[in-house]
């Protein structure tokens, strides 16, 4: 059995830059597979479309 004193402590900062760098990876993952890009800058009076609930509904922003 391993008393406490004796366990090592976490680098939650290494453990943080970890997850960073996983969610990253996932994200690069993500938007290659499904062909994701940047949207241009909205304007005012733009047309988005935004689909909520398997329905999609056209708004002027």
């Amino acid at each position: 059995m391993v008393k406490f004193s004796q366990r090592k402590l976490t680098d939650h900062a290494a453990v943080k830059k970890a997850d960073v760098k996983a969610k990253g990876g996932y994200k690069e993952s993500f938007d290659k597979r499904n062909g994701t890009r940047e949207l241009p800058p909205l304007q005012p009076g733009d047309w988005v479309r935004v689909k909520l609930d398997r329905e999609a509904v056209d708004y002027r922003i």
